[in-house]
């Protein structure tokens, strides 16, 4: 008995059949199946990320190409129900003296901030 089960087991070797298949090297071992990716490119669907995301593609952008819009200037705008170009100057380039004078019913020196009138500072103050 002790001589049979390892001659057993060297001709099941030797003809090919294996006990526990190997699949570690073989053509169909995919990793992904065995875990998530949470960073994979396939699931990101946000406009900012795709500068990021790993292309086959030139790597120039074409002159026609839209910029990719910040959410929070969106949100403001149609909070404020100004324009894009008017939230994005309001929030990013406007100085905080000139939005000062502008809560205290006066008038700004800066051009641009004509859009905020008396009555749109008491409507969203």
């Amino acid at each position: 008995m002790k001589k049979i089960c390892p001659t057993l087991c060297l001709i099941l070797c030797i003809c090919g059949i294996h006990i526990q298949p190997a699949t570690a090297c073989g053509p169909d071992y995919t990793p992904d199946t065995y875990y998530y990716n949470l960073l994979l490119q396939d699931i990101i669907d946000d406009p900012q990320y795709s500068p990021f995301l790993y292309t086959l593609s030139s790597p120039f952008y074409p002159t026609d190409a839209q910029p990719v819009r910040n959410e929070n200037i969106e949100q403001w705008e149609s909070y404020l129900g100004i324009s894009y170009e008017e939230a994005w100057y309001l929030v990013f380039t406007a100085s905080e003296e000139s939005v000062r004078t502008l809560l205290q019913k006066k008038r700004s020196a800066d051009p641009q901030l004509s859009f905020i009138t008396p009555s749109f500072v008491r409507r969203h103050r």
